[in-house]
């Protein structure tokens, strides 16, 4: 098992950006888990990778929005 300390998920995922970031780490390839601080942290992360296309991009927004959208008929948002 390898393990390493705390990191931004897009260097987990991406061996070649940790490697610029991190020379050091022992870790080698994509993270297959990540362990998030708290549940809310685990709910709002949207991981891309520097090869996303347009289309991904757009995709994750969409889907971010429809996350808050989501969130906000749980709890009450208020928009000023």
């Amino acid at each position: 098992m390898e393990v390493e300390g705390e990191m931004h998920g897009e260097a987990a995922i991406s061996e070649s950006l940790r490697m610029q970031i991190f020379p050091s780490l022992r870790l080698k390839g994509a993270a297959n888990l990540l362990i998030m601080p708290n549940l809310d942290a685990a709910k709002s992360i949207h991981i891309l990778t520097p090869n996303a296309t347009v289309r991904r991009i757009v995709d994750m927004n969409a889907l971010a929005v429809t996350g808050v959208e989501t969130h906000c008929k749980e709890v009450t948002c208020r928009t000023n």
